[in-house]
């Protein structure tokens, strides 16, 4: 399957990825003006409001994605838009962005808003960030051929958050979601919930790995069955 490499990415492609760099980084912006006006109002400092803020998954990730797309835009072949958009950064990014997504959409819609500011950030990091990152990583960023074992290399940035957010809860007292509320929930619950996540995000991992592996082969079907006999 003939793929464009990160520093040969088409204009349509580099306009995409600028748009959605555009979006995402709006919708960062946004979220983080609700982030702080909620922070302050209930008396926390700028720091600790910060703090709060860059705890969330689903805002590194989509800091993740809004860096990749930028570089996508801007410079795919600089040394760090290369590593960016390379199959084993890129996807991994897509599985992370993935389980933003379903992890809020099976975890914390039911506690969400249904309107307002608040519902529409949500609505922007959550629902639209995460097909559109993925819609542009499968037809612009697939450069190679994703391999089994570039799985366990992702994994370490979930559990690295996880191990993060413990130490980070243990200090502060803050917890970003209720499924990792250590004190409330107690550890057992917060391991099985931390690993039932995992679980999720490494076969979404080989699921992507899987689906790379399918469209190369029916490309690959697919021309030797076009070339003349």
């Amino acid at each position: 399957m003939s793929l464009p490499s990160p520093s040969s990415l088409s204009l349509p492609a580099r306009a995409f990825a600028g748009a959605l760099a555009v979006f995402t980084w709006a919708s960062l912006v946004f979220q983080l003006v609700l982030a702080l006006e909620y922070s302050l109002g209930i008396g926390r400092t700028l720091p600790a409001a910060l703090g709060v803020y860059f705890g969330y998954f689903t805002i590194l990730t989509n800091g993740l994605v809004a860096l990749a797309a930028s570089f996508g835009a801007l410079a795919p072949a600089s040394p760090a838009g290369r590593w960016l958009l390379r199959p084993r950064v890129s996807g991994g990014i897509t599985a992370a962005i993935v389980l933003v997504g379903l992890g809020h959409h099976f975890l914390l819609r039911a506690m969400a808003p249904d309107a307002g500011p608040q519902w529409l950030a949500d609505t922007l990091l959550h629902y639209c960030t995460p097909p559109a990152w993925c819609l542009w990583w499968w037809w612009a960023a697939r450069s190679q051929p994703l391999a089994s074992r570039d799985v366990a290399l992702w994994c370490g940035y979930p559990v690295g958050y996880f191990v993060m957010t413990l130490l980070r809860g243990a200090v502060t007292g803050l917890y970003p979601y209720p499924f990792l509320e250590l004190p409330v929930i107690g550890l057992e619950r917060t391991l099985v919930n931390a690993f039932a996540l995992l679980g999720v995000f490494a076969a979404t991992g080989y699921a992507l790995v899987a689906l790379d592996r399918l469209a190369r082969r029916a490309s690959h079907l697919a021309r030797s069955t076009s070339q003349p006999q």
